[in-house]
């Protein structure tokens, strides 16, 4: 995983209905690469890294709550380690411009072609570290309960 590489996230328009672009986007997530679709919400944008980061770790760790990244990713978007909550909070939404994230152009740039989406604007994403420990809280204060 390198931070130094622009790490970049589209805003995206398609005929196609939220489920056939999940389905798309799963085909597009294997050996490690991954699409998750989220909600138009802009203000997801400064807690992406930081919440990839934290998926990624629960993934190294072996201690992910659901077996896909972009769902880890949802949850520490969301705030939430219920997966259903994070998924009706900040997934894609039918019929609205959606935001796609991948940690791979190449595989971003395939879901894109495969899903006939319109790209409306692009966004290089920076790591904010104020953002970071406030997405990071949802895994820790979850880990408590749990113990």
């Amino acid at each position: 995983m390198d931070l130094q590489t622009a790490h970049l996230a589209l805003l995206c328009s398609s005929a196609k209905s939220t489920e056939e672009l999940v389905s798309i986007s799963k085909k597009h997530s294997k050996k490690g690469t991954f699409v998750v679709l989220l909600d138009m919400d802009e203000t997801l944008l400064k807690r992406l890294l930081p919440a990839y980061l934290n998926a990624y770790a629960r993934f190294n760790e072996g201690g992910m709550r659901s077996n896909n990244i972009g769902i880890e990713i949802m949850l520490f978007l969301a705030g939430s380690m219920n997966i259903s909550s994070a998924i009706r909070k900040v997934g894609a939404k039918s019929g609205k411009a959606f935001i796609a994230y991948s940690n791979s152009s190449k595989t971003l740039a395939s879901f894109v072609k495969k899903s006939s989406c319109r790209i409306v604007k692009k966004y290089a994403l920076k790591f904010d570290c104020n953002i970071a420990g406030e997405v990071a809280i949802a895994g820790i204060s979850d880990k408590q309960k749990m113990g």
